[in-house]
């Protein structure tokens, strides 16, 4: 029915820009599948695998300092790969800081914050007034966020 309205002088394609990029598309005609052969190979040799080599033996100090700290809580990364530690404004104007994805012991931690944190810059634990809020959530009084992110790197948390 259509094929009577195409005449001979009038192209099949009407817009030469999708006539190109048809026929860059197009995949050539190739033999029949009994016929091919596979890729010639490389006449590069090839070189021998090196064996695996053992590290050479540590000294005790060295192995002392590739030993990991073990304590008794962790705090998990936020989704995004960083520290979960938030500043915040609550109603009176008050500055709080949160640690979230606290796992494991919380009052540790908040002690360890306590001792080695706020006691060498002179914060006492009334006026720090850390609190453990929910599981996993521990509350700070002030923004500390730049002094527990850096206290959590140093100690690899």
């Amino acid at each position: 029915m259509f094929a009577s309205l195409r005449t001979a002088s009038r192209p099949l394609v009407r817009r030469p820009y999708l006539a190109r990029s048809l026929q860059t598309a197009s995949v050539p005609p190739t033999s029949s599948a009994s016929t091919s052969q596979p890729p010639p190979k490389s006449s590069k040799p090839r070189k021998p695998r090196e064996k695996a080599t053992s590290t050479p033996a540590l000294s005790t100090q060295e192995a002392q300092a590739e030993q990991t700290v073990k304590y008794p809580y962790h705090i998990g990364r936020s989704w995004r790969g960083g520290e979960p530690v938030y500043e915040d404004w609550v109603r009176g104007g008050r500055a709080r800081t949160l640690i979230r994805l606290v796992q494991g012991d919380q009052k540790k931690l908040l002690q360890d914050l306590q001792t080695t944190l706020f006691a060498p810059l002179g914060i006492d634990e009334t006026r720090l007034d850390g609190r453990v809020r929910l599981p996993g959530h521990i509350d700070l009084r002030g923004h500390w966020r730049r002094e527990v992110v850096f206290w959590m790197r140093e100690r690899g948390l």
